[in-house]
């Protein structure tokens, strides 16, 4: 599922990804998505936290889309001085901290959350990069005992390795 606030965008992303029959088209807001709770195993944000008044916020609501379980992949720039940036390209901040999305993950409720920053390509000339991944938690089996009744007190949940952990 493909979703951007704005029709020319989209019909960019058709035109790109025409015949693959795998993709859905939705305009709406990052804020408000146009999506069920609980129906992606795995979202995306490339690139848009920095367009966005309200970055948390976005965070929370994709990880409200995600089943349990499911995965949410952030790509976004690191901290840097292209103040131009703001009036050439409408961004609204110059970038984040992987520390600081992380934080704001978690507290979106995801867990494992783990940050990458990317290495800059040779003669590359834009910002440098970073990922930060999260997953929401899995419901407890039927009949399982419930981590939060303290039952499963001393055992660890072992971390899946991924080529995006930092």
């Amino acid at each position: 599922v493909a979703v951007d606030r704005e029709a020319r965008m989209l019909a960019a992303a058709r035109e790109r990804l025409e015949g693959q029959g795998n993709v859905t088209f939705r305009e709406g807001e990052l804020e408000a998505l146009p999506l069920e709770d609980a129906s992606l195993d795995l979202a995306f944000l490339v690139l848009v936290l920095h367009l966005v008044p309200d970055p948390p916020a976005v965070l929370a609501e994709a990880a409200r889309t995600l089943v349990p379980g499911g995965r949410l992949v952030v790509l976004d720039m690191r901290p840097h001085d292209r103040d131009a940036w703001r009036s050439e390209m409408g961004h609204l901040w110059t970038g984040f901290e992987p520390s600081t999305v992380a934080g704001w993950m978690e507290a979106a409720g995801l867990e494992g959350v783990a940050t990458h920053r990317l290495p800059p390509e040779p003669g590359a000339q834009g910002p440098l990069l970073f990922t930060a991944t999260g997953r929401r938690p899995r419901a407890p089996r039927r009949g399982a005992p419930d981590p939060a009744d303290g039952s499963l007190r001393g055992v660890r949940d072992e971390p899946n390795p991924s080529p995006l952990r930092g």
